[in-house]
């Protein structure tokens, strides 16, 4: 299972309050305010604020299981509403960022963008002027790179396939077809199948056949 924090990994709220990316996690501007400060003035930023340039490499695995940290009641509205514009369906949990790698289990990951972790070693983690001095598991720039880091989880970690062989054998209309399902190659070993594909159940993802 692959988990996924919220901001600096899927909405960009320093692009709104500050207009660039800060170099340091805890970036105060002139006045001497911090994200924090200027967002309990503007709540409306939570609800404005852009998504990331990792967004559409991510949305095609959704629904998501989102750990977002705890935050005031205030801002839990509007980020359940942000996250239901631009994720419907994903799971939202607001849990203390100091204890986020609790909700993990054995062989599970978390995209993550924050320097103040215990641990990095079950860590994918977005590139910021604000980590580079961390060394994770997985360290992402490009949407690219984490949309691959996906697909090997998935298609490495899967339950049950259906066959299909080639896809170069398709026409066109057959392999958009699969492709909007979320085909990937099975890389599992212990699986008798080539491809496989991603569907949401119980709150967990699984794979199914078709």
């Amino acid at each position: 299972m692959i988990y996924f924090d919220l901001d600096g990994v899927i909405r960009d709220l320093c692009s709104i309050v500050f207009g660039f990316e800060p170099i340091k996690w805890d970036y105060q501007n002139k006045e001497g305010k911090t994200l924090v400060d200027i967002i309990n003035e503007n709540m409306g930023i939570l609800r404005d604020a852009p998504p990331t340039k990792y967004l559409p490499f991510i949305k095609p695995f959704s629904p998501l299981v989102i750990l977002s940290s705890k935050c005031p009641e205030k801002w839990k509205i509007r980020t359940r509403g942000w996250v239901n514009k631009y994720l419907p369906r994903s799971e939202l949990h607001f849990i203390n960022p100091k204890t986020k790698q609790n909700f993990l289990n054995k062989g599970d990951f978390l995209v993550e963008d924050s320097p103040n972790l215990t641990s990095y070693e079950n860590i994918i983690l977005i590139d910021r002027k604000y980590n580079k001095n961390i060394l994770p598991y997985k360290r992402v720039k490009t949407g690219y790179q984490l949309k691959k880091i996906l697909i090997e989880h998935y298609a490495n970690n899967c339950i049950n396939c259906k066959y299909i062989g080639d896809l170069s054998k398709y026409n066109d209309e057959e392999r958009l077809m699969y492709e909007k399902q979320l085909l990937f190659p099975c890389n599992n070993p212990n699986s008798k199948y080539s491809f496989v594909r991603k569907e949401f159940k119980c709150n967990k993802f699984v794979y199914k056949k078709f």
